[in-house]
C-alpha cells in the first residue's frame, strides 16, 4: 500500500461516526479533519461505531480523548459503540473507561 493511501475509513452516520481500518500517526489527522464538525445528537450522544478498528495507536486515542473534550464542553459525551477487542484493550490499558461510554 502506498504510504500515502488512507488505511481509515471515516463515514457520516446520524448522530456521528463509523470508522473501520487503522487509526495510527499516519490517519490521525485525516480523523480529526472528520471531527471538526460535531453533528447535533438529540440525547446529547455522539457516537463513534469503532467495530471495524483494527488498529489505533496513541495518536488515534489522542484524536478520541479531544472530541471528547469538545463534545463535553457543549454538554455532550462520546460514545463508542461495537468496540473492536483492539478498541476495548487499548481503553482498559489507559484506565479511559469513564471517561469514554462504550457500549
Amino acid at each position: 500500500m502506498n504510504p500515502s493511501e488512507s488505511r481509515l475509513s471515516i463515514a457520516t452516520v446520524a448522530g456521528g461516526w463509523a470508522l473501520a481500518g487503522e487509526i495510527d500517526a499516519c490517519s490521525s489527522g485525516e480523523l480529526a479533519e472528520a471531527f471538526t464538525h460535531v453533528p447535533e445528537a438529540a440525547d446529547g450522544i455522539i457516537e463513534v461505531d469503532v467495530a471495524g478498528i483494527t488498529f489505533i495507536d496513541s495518536s488515534g486515542l489522542r484524536v478520541l480523548l479531544e472530541l471528547v473534550e469538545r463534545v463535553a464542553a457543549v454538554g455532550g459525551r462520546v460514545a463508542l459503540r461495537n468496540p473492536s477487542g483492539i478498541v476495548s484493550r487499548i481503553i482498559e490499558i489507559t484506565g479511559l473507561e469513564s471517561t469514554f461510554e462504550l457500549g
